[in-house]
């Protein structure tokens, strides 16, 4: 007798799929898997690659303070899984493309076990993902209601504290005899060379605050009126996303379109403006940063209403300002006070500012209304110079916009129109076609009124102030392959009138990048970057006659992570700075930046750089490891060499000590600096100590 065989192998194998699915789905609707943090690159290398791009009149400072936003949305990462699409908006580096592929991607498959699913999201190549990884985390998706104490108390705290000590004396630290301190007063600093900063920050889901409370170089220390830090910001921000109304009280910014009135909304560089189009659909925000003069004082609040917003704000603000015979003569933005000269100007002029934003989104479509209007407590008259003419003058000031967002298939469409409180106009019109996926054509027009007046205006453009310029802008990118990418722009200006260092109306210029990476694997990138500016400035000792001045800079650099634990990143610099009323002057520096985790609880970082410029107008860049929030691009100009060494160590997990030393020599200069800050030595050495405290 047969009997018949019965093949077990094929049931028992579709009965072990049955039983994964069902823990799959189970696991799918309960959904408390949490993959936790990952990055997939360095703070620093992002910093380093991001910001690379030089701001508008080396305004490092404005470059510093946006890192030191970005910085708190590194310390508090989104969730991933549960994020809306204006929560991931809000992220500055985010598109609306990349915002709408993830959440696609997080319909199709309910979660993200881990940010390594990120390279099956359309659109986004291995620089997004690596990038994105900094500001996210795979997280759990089911929340039990809070009570109120916990919303209060019971999320992410984190408590920050850095001291500064410089191991050398500045002029105006020394002492002076009285004869001295009679001629020149102001050459004699008040306080102490250290600097201490000390921040708190909260963050639970809707609600968060934090405070910032910091003493400058120099500044008084519990003295002449400071009680104690002379710079003391706070902010409470309530932005629950199923409630209609959102609350910021303290210090925030306002930030609406293409920034002709009120910030951009994005605060990027041209780079990624080519790019992409990184946006953010909330026109509040927590001033989160020790920048003492960008920011607003008081309370502003955001109603919805299905597809409708209503935004109102209002601040009441001291500036610091030279006071003259009942007038303003000069405005300040450093926050310094340490002379008597700066602390008799310190928070002398009152601004009362008020302003309105509704805004409607349907689809791909966004239409907003913008007004704002400031009140000064004494009328502001510069001294009258050909080139200042139409600054801000009298009391008052304001203006009124309307902002678009227009993104349908392949093309987006980004602009504000805006006029002034005296009717002078001022437009930015930024448009974006993709040819393909990751391949695209960027076109950027910007015309601002030789007389147009916005004080709290930031946009894209190539001076200090939204006024006086025309522009074009024509861009490229593209993605090649996964491993290699290409990014190439101009930027092609002219102002109408004089400006500070051009003294005839009509002076052009022109600004260029062509920017190659290539991923030679997951462990090498490779980058090679040329900048050119050119553009019509005075000559030296003939103003107003005026010539064309061109740097130029290169950049070769390689970027290696051959595990975990090991990065490094290794770059030559080289600069071309040419006029035809003098001998052109070159530099060349050569920089190596490497991160070593030793142990599980330390972790090390070294920058070492050479560099060798004939002068000041050839100096170069490069990124140094910092501290947090303590982000800085230092140029390096004669011939020296530069060290910086930085060790973390969490002898617990919810405690961070850090240490960083850094020395400055020079070959060639006996002294570092001028006036006050000059330094009577070769060499520049520093140490600094941080403590930051997680609970």
């Amino acid at each position: 007798m047969t009997f018949p065989v019965i093949n077990l192998h094929k049931p028992f194998r579709y009965l072990t799929l049955l039983l994964l699915l069902v823990a799959g789905g189970a696991s799918v609707v309960g959904q408390t898997y949490t993959a936790g943090r990952e990055r997939f690159m360095t703070w620093d290398d992002f910093v380093d690659d991001y910001f690379s791009e030089q701001p508008a009149e080396d305004d490092t400072d404005a470059r510093a303070a946006l890192i030191d936003r970005l910085e708190a949305f590194y310390a508090f990462p989104l969730n991933i899984n549960t994020a809306t699409r204006s929560e991931l908006l809000a992220i500055p580096i985010m598109s609306e493309a990349h915002a709408d592929s993830i959440l696609a991607y997080r319909s199709r498959s309910r979660l993200f076990l881990s940010l390594g699913e990120l390279q099956f999201v359309s659109g986004l190549d291995h620089t997004d993902r690596c990038r994105l990884s900094l500001f996210v985390y795979a997280g759990d998706t089911v929340k039990a209601p809070s009570p109120a104490k916990t919303i209060l108390w019971g999320g992410r705290h984190e408590l920050s504290t850095r001291f500064d000590l410089p191991l050398y004396r500045r002029s105006g630290y020394k002492p002076h005899t009285k004869k001295e301190v009679a001629a020149n007063p102001n050459a004699i600093y008040l306080g102490y060379a250290p600097v201490s900063t000390t921040r708190y920050r909260y963050h639970n889901g809707p609600l968060s605050y934090g405070v910032t409370l910091q003493k400058d170089a120099g500044e008084p220390f519990m003295a002449n009126g400071n009680y104690p830090f002379d710079y003391i910001s706070a902010y409470v921000a309530y932005t629950p996303g199923n409630r209609p109304v959102l609350v910021w009280l303290g210090d925030y910014e306002v930030r609406a379109g293409n920034g002709l009135l009120m910030g951009r909304s994005y605060f990027t560089g041209l780079e990624q403006s080519v790019d992409a189009f990184p946006l953010s659909t909330i026109p509040i925000r927590a001033h989160t940063s020790a920048d003492e003069s960008n920011f607003l004082r008081g309370a502003a609040a955001t109603w919805h209403h299905h597809d409708i917003s209503l935004t109102a704000f209002g601040s009441w603000r001291q500036l610091d300002a030279r006071i003259k015979n009942d007038t303003a003569v000069t405005l300040y933005t450093t926050g310094l006070h340490r002379t008597p000269d700066e602390i008799d100007n310190r928070r002398t002029l009152t601004n009362l500012t008020g302003g309105l934003r509704a805004s409607w989104q349907k689809s791909g479509l966004t239409f907003g209304l913008n007004a704002i209007f400031d009140h000064y407590s004494h009328p502001i008259y510069p001294p009258l110079r050909e080139y200042n003419r139409y600054y801000l003058r009298g009391s008052q000031a304001g203006g009124l916009s309307a902002d678009w967002r227009l993104r349908h298939r392949r093309w987006s469409l980004m602009g504000e129109a805006a006029v002034d409180l005296h009717g002078h106009p001022a437009l930015s019109q930024l448009f974006r076609y993709d040819i393909s996926n990751g391949m695209g054509l960027t076109f950027g027009l910007r015309h601002f009124s030789p007389r147009y007046v916005a004080p709290h205006a930031s946009t894209l453009c190539r001076s200090s102030r939204t006024q006086n310029e025309t522009g074009i802008i024509v861009g490229f990118s593209s993605r090649f392959t996964a491993a290699t990418s290409l990014l190439a722009y101009a930027d092609l200006f002219r102002f109408s009138r004089p400006t500070y260092t051009a003294g005839q109306g009509g002076s052009k210029g022109i600004v260029t990048r062509i920017q190659l990476k290539h991923a030679t694997s997951d462990l090498v990138t490779w980058t090679i970057r040329h900048d050119l500016s050119s553009r019509q400035l005075n000559i030296t000792g003939k103003a107003p006659n005026m010539e064309y001045v061109c740097t130029q800079r290169l950049r070769l650099a390689a970027t290696m992570t051959p595990c975990e634990r090991w990065s490094l990143h290794a770059a030559v610099d080289g600069s071309l700075y040419a006029r035809p009323s003098r001998r052109p002057s070159q530099g060349i520096m050569l920089s190596i930046r490497t991160r070593l985790q030793a142990t599980s609880t330390l972790t090390t970082y070294l920058f070492g750089a050479i560099f060798a410029t004939d002068d000041y107008a050839s100096r170069l860049y490069a990124y140094e490891p910092q501290m947090r929030y303590a982000a800085a691009f230092p140029s390096y100009a004669y011939h020296g060499y530069r060290l910086a060494a930085l060790a973390n160590w969490k002898p617990i997990t919810t405690l961070t000590l850090s240490l960083r030393y850094s020395i400055l020599h020079y070959f060639n200069r006996r002294q570092i600096a001028s006036g006050a800050q000059q330094i009577d030595h070769s060499s520049q050495n520093d140490l600094s100590l941080q403590a930051i405290w997680k609970f």
